[in-house]
């Protein structure tokens, strides 16, 4: 067999060969127009991707410049909102600023008008005859039960009893009954046996037995007698002072609300029934007074002795308890220091008459001197 190839043949193995060459390179650029595409699609979804992430920033910047509109639009607001609170602030801070020069003004008037009450009045013929200091804390009212003894109340802790020559000793106290740390008043019944304390916020009226021999007094029995209304609820200006009085139709308990409103007010006795009511701001006894600290029926002439605090006096009055009336007898200006608090008042005698200061604790004795005031 010959081993040489025909032309022929040579011919058609070399169209194979570039055949399969061009079906090799067919191949490849398949491949890399696969590759191309793939490419352009990565392209295209990167393009995607930025194009999303461009109209993210850009929601994103929208929604920061709505959220900076909404800010500056809710500190506008905000602004707006101080701006009239502060206007009103300042309206009320005027408005009691005038309130308080009127207020000034008024009081300045008032105190010029009670000054020329008060020097138009007879005066109460009082001569000082001593003072003692009282061996207690906060001396607020005195009620006394004879052989130079009394009944001096400290507001936050009870009752005392003091001796003449002013030593004290807590006979009745909180720890036995609360309300005894609330008390501003004390007084007796006319033979000297039974005390009655009024709780200056609650108004109950408690009433005990007294018993005195020689050198000792005793309080037992005691017991409440019911509540008395408030006619105001300021705090710390309740019930103040009480005293004892027997009228035609039986005995009775005069008190006296401090002030806001300042009121004396008439019980019967042991019922508590209303008897007589007096608003003291509407009357000229209120333009005397700045408040009522306490109150002392006189034993002779059923006068009402009106003690007050702030005024720094004593009124005597002449009291109609049928007519819910006051008639301003006389008055006596105290001697004391502005720092001074008389608190409490009380007959000894029929002309004697004793105060209890606070801040010093302290009795003072006058003596009046009867036939000058009817």
């Amino acid at each position: 067999m010959d081993s040489k190839k025909k032309p022929n043949e040579k011919a058609d193995e070399g169209k194979k060969t570039k055949d399969g060459k061009k079906g090799k390179d067919g191949k490849k650029d398949e491949k890399a127009k696969k590759k191309d595409e793939k490419a352009k699609k990565k392209d295209a979804k990167a393009k995607k991707k930025d194009e999303k992430d461009e109209k993210a920033k850009k929601k994103d910047a929208k929604a920061k410049k709505k959220d900076e509109k909404a800010k500056k639009k809710g500190k506008k607001a905000k602004d707006n909102e101080k701006a009239k609170k502060d206007e009103k602030t300042n309206k009320v801070r005027d408005g009691e600023k005038a309130k308080k020069k009127g207020k000034k003004g008024k009081k300045a008037k008032d105190d010029e008008k009670a000054e020329k009450v008060k020097s138009d009045l007879p005066a109460i013929p009082l001569t000082l005859l001593d003072q003692t200091p009282l061996g207690l804390r906060s001396a607020s009212a005195i009620a006394h039960v004879g052989g130079g003894h009394a009944l001096v109340v400290d507001d936050d802790e009870g009752i005392y009893v003091a001796s003449a020559d002013g030593q004290a000793r807590l006979v009745l106290g909180r720890d036995e009954f609360e309300a005894l740390g609330d008390l501003e008043s004390i007084c007796t019944s006319d033979d000297g046996k039974t005390a009655y304390v009024v709780t200056e916020e609650s108004g109950e009226v408690l009433a005990m037995k007294v018993a005195r021999r020689g050198a000792s007094v005793t309080l037992s029995d005691l017991r409440s007698l019911g509540t008395l209304e408030r006619p105001g609820n300021t705090e710390n200006k309740g019930w103040e002072g009480a005293s004892h009085l027997v009228t035609p139709s039986g005995p009775c308990l005069v008190v006296a609300h401090e002030r806001e409103p300042k009121v004396i007010a008439v019980h019967s006795l042991p019922s508590l029934a209303l008897l007589s009511s007096i608003d003291l701001d509407d009357g000229p006894l209120g333009a005397l007074v700045d408040d009522v600290s306490d109150i002392a029926v006189c034993p002779t002439t059923d006068h009402l002795f009106v003690l007050s605090d702030e005024s720094h006096c004593i009124v005597e009055t002449r009291l109609d308890v049928e007519a819910s009336r006051l008639e301003i007898l006389g008055v006596f200006r105290l001697d004391l220091d502005a720092k001074d608090k008389p608190e409490g008042i009380a007959f000894e005698s029929p002309t004697t008459l004793v105060i209890v200061t606070d801040n010093p604790s302290r009795r003072l004795r006058f003596r009046l001197a009867r036939g000058s005031i009817s």
